[in-house]
């Protein structure tokens, strides 16, 4: 259980940042993914993308070309600027 914990505060790797809440498990970034750097989360109710070995990405952003629902970015700011719309606060 304790992996599982700090998988989830992993939430980038060197090249893209992640924002979990976000996904819904549909899984098209982990089949995309050639480095198999994500996994599924194995809550019962509630499932999302983690980091299983975020050393391993190399960058190729598959996982953000095929992601319908904004769970990946290239920089912290865009992640920054999606949670905070959210949450309905606007930022420039």
């Amino acid at each position: 259980m304790k992996a599982q914990t700090e998988k989830r505060q992993v939430v980038k790797t060197a090249f893209v940042w992640v924002n979990p809440r976000n996904c819904n498990a549909c899984e098209r970034c982990i089949d995309a993914c050639p480095k198999q750097v994500l996994g599924v989360d194995g809550s019962f109710w509630h499932k999302h993308v983690v980091l299983e070995n975020p050393d391993a990405c190399t960058g190729c952003r598959n996982c953000m070309q095929v992601c319908r629902r904004k769970v990946f970015s290239e920089n912290a700011s865009d992640l920054f600027k999606s949670i905070l719309a959210e949450q309905g606060i606007e930022y420039s």
